[in-house]
């Protein structure tokens, strides 16, 4: 097809440019005049700038027929990027995955780590053992023994929390009566909330009542200074 186009352009070009030469001896057989425009009418007003008129049209044909580029191409739809997720849900997630390596090599969640200058909350027994057992021998641990349905433990909790992050020298664990309800009675709790302050395995002041300010100053009283070794554990025998 293409090669069927170019014939015919190159032969229409041919027989434009054959009129060219063939108008000056036409012209010469007819009186000629001094105007140009009759010298031009004559020449049947082709010159220099009148063949290339003529071959620019069928020059373009040409291009467009060996060159028709490339066809339009369809693009695809925009499509937004999901939304990221909220920081608490990515804290979630990130915390949940968190695995402690335990002996054989087998992984387990991460429960019964105390992190200082966090409350941690106790779900049994063993689980409140191992914690106090971790325990520096100095160490204060305050127990905050409260209820879901309490009132003023709910009041209480987050001064609860920011104590536990202003004095990490302490230990700060959180009890469910409900669901401890062996540790509830082990340490006779009968009133929500009850504070038990423990250094070495042995209860050396309480407080029953959601008073921030009387509990910050037993707290102060008993737990010392912060030092560089607050939140390191009991250690390792080698």
């Amino acid at each position: 097809m293409r090669l069927v186009a170019m014939a015919l352009v190159a032969l229409a070009c041919c027989s434009d440019a054959w009129r060219v030469e063939q108008a000056p001896s036409l012209a010469s057989r007819r009186p000629v005049r001094d105007s140009p425009s009759a010298v031009l009418a004559l020449r049947g007003g082709s010159d220099a700038t009148g063949l290339w008129a003529t071959c620019m049209p069928w020059l373009r044909v040409l291009r467009r027929l060996l060159f028709p580029g490339n066809p339009p191409r369809e693009r695809a739809p925009y499509v937004p990027p999901p939304p990221a997720p909220p920081p608490s849900a990515a804290a979630s997630e990130g915390g949940s995955g968190s695995l402690n390596r335990g002996k054989g090599g087998k992984g387990r969640k991460g429960k019964g780590k105390a992190v200082a200058g966090s409350v941690t909350h106790v779900h049994s027994k063993k689980e409140f053992d191992a914690l106090l057992a971790s325990a520096r021998s100095k160490q204060l641990v305050v127990v905050d023994f409260a209820a879901a349905w309490c009132g003023p433990c709910q009041q209480i909790a987050p001064k609860f929390e920011a104590m536990a992050a202003a004095l990490p020298q302490a230990r700060f664990l959180k009890v469910d009566v409900d669901e401890c309800k062996d540790l509830s009675q082990e340490y006779k709790v009968q009133s929500m909330p009850t504070f038990k302050l423990i250094r070495a395995g042995k209860v050396v002041d309480e407080m029953k009542g959601a008073d921030e300010n009387a509990l910050r100053e037993k707290i102060e009283a008993l737990a010392g200074k912060a030092d560089r070794w607050a939140a390191a554990g009991q250690g390792r025998t080698l």
